[in-house]
């Protein structure tokens, strides 16, 4: 455990010292330097998920490098709502984005949610933004899916990709969560928050298909399209938020559907964590947008998405109960596996960067592994509910 606590000593200096003067962090330090509206998402929706200002004690500057962070990204907010990937996906600063969207609603809900009663009655604005970003998810929508961006001319010529939609699942789900314990009643209408529900029920019903059918969410709708780790392992991450809502499905033949396709695509990561195959999930965008590249490869590290569902999952005591409750399931070991996968994924970085003196997480870019900020959050997060867990954590339950 001390090793996992120096290291997050060491990989928050990292973090602080890239900080923007304008508050935001760029993608890949050293390589692209641009303050990043996903990079800079990542760092609040990631890293201060299950650490609030009033227990993070241990981080130095916490509270104001937040603010800072979460001032960077409202200013990103575009008029139609949404954000764009500035500094992710080139540096596109007037398109709105599913993901980079996605990822600031996060952010912000994960800001609110770290502030005392206090902070939280003055964040109007916040709540605003938030809104605005979710009516930019509801608006954009087509019939099962979110489009790449708000400029494809043909949504029915649109090869559609499957992180943005998991993605704006993921926000979706932690709004409607939490829409009633952050009082956000007075800002909208039962109208509103019943379209967000169809739009969760839709999209929960679409990744139960995927998975049953395919055993995995591949990258795209495209017919070759191969299968993509992160996007799975997320998509069974909402499936867990979904199980755990009391207000989202009552249907028993739903919940019996979403039970088999969680046991599949569970199966289908198990059996990865068992192999030696690639590390990393290329997502190739296909754009067309006058004065930029055509494509651009988003790279995701799939140990580390993997080990932080996992981990995350490990220290909740209901989603535990879920992964007992599928009777299919052998859930010892399930659970077994999965806790062993996420201390090996985090042994293993902890020695490699205390052997190489630099505290960060990687990613491959054109062949070559650079720093990565959201790579580095996620490790932060995983080594953080590391800690949770050897201290006493619901594992123990077990």
């Amino acid at each position: 455990m001390n090793g996992y606590k120096q290291a997050l000593v060491e990989i928050w200096k990292w973090l602080k010292n890239q900080q923007k003067a304008n508050g935001g962090f760029p993608p890949y330090p050293q390589f692209i330097n641009e303050p990043a509206t996903i990079a800079s998402a990542d760092f609040v929706g990631l890293l201060f998920r299950r650490c609030s200002i009033q227990n993070c004690g241990d981080l130095q500057g916490a509270g104001d490098i937040l603010e800072k962070t979460k001032k960077f990204i409202s200013d990103m907010q575009l008029f139609d709502g949404g954000f764009a990937p500035n500094g992710d996906i080139y540096a596109i600063k007037d398109i709105s984005f599913v993901e980079s969207t996605a990822s600031c609603i996060t952010a912000f809900l994960v800001y609110l949610r770290s502030l005392n009663a206090e902070g939280q009655s003055k964040a109007s604005e916040t709540k605003i933004s938030i809104l605005r970003g979710v009516k930019y998810l509801l608006d954009t929508k087509a019939e099962d899916m979110w489009p790449n961006y708000t400029t494809t001319l043909k949504v029915e010529d649109e090869i559609f990709r499957f992180f943005p939609f998991i993605a704006a699942m993921r926000a979706l789900v932690l709004f409607f969560d939490l829409s009633d314990n952050l009082a956000f009643k007075k800002f909208i209408s039962n109208r509103f928050i019943g379209n967000v529900l169809t739009v969760i029920q839709e999209g929960t019903r679409k990744i139960v298909d995927l998975l049953i059918n395919k055993k995995y969410l591949p990258f795209s709708t495209s017919p070759q399209a191969s299968i993509s780790y992160v996007n799975t392992i997320n998509a069974l991450e909402v499936l867990i938020s979904v199980f755990n809502s009391d207000k989202i499905y009552k249907e028993d033949e739903t919940i019996k559907k979403m039970k088999e396709a969680f046991h599949v695509g569970l199966s289908s990561i198990l059996d990865y964590t068992e192999s030696n195959n690639d590390n990393m999930d290329e997502d190739v965008i296909l754009l067309n947008i006058p004065s930029y590249p055509s494509k651009y490869t988003a790279t995701y590290r799939r140990d580390l998405a993997i080990s932080y569902v996992f981990s995350g999952t490990l220290l909740e005591s209901k989603s535990i109960s879920i992964i007992k409750n599928i009777s299919s399931i052998n859930s010892k070991e399930a659970l077994t596996q999965m806790r062993n996968y996420v201390k090996a994924v985090a042994d293993k970085e902890v020695r490699k960067m205390n052997k190489e003196k630099r505290y960060y997480s990687q990613e491959r870019r054109f062949g070559v592994f650079v720093p990565a900020i959201s790579a580095t959050c996620l490790l932060f997060a995983i080594l953080k509910n590391c800690i949770l867990l050897q201290g006493g954590g619901t594992t123990n339950e077990q």
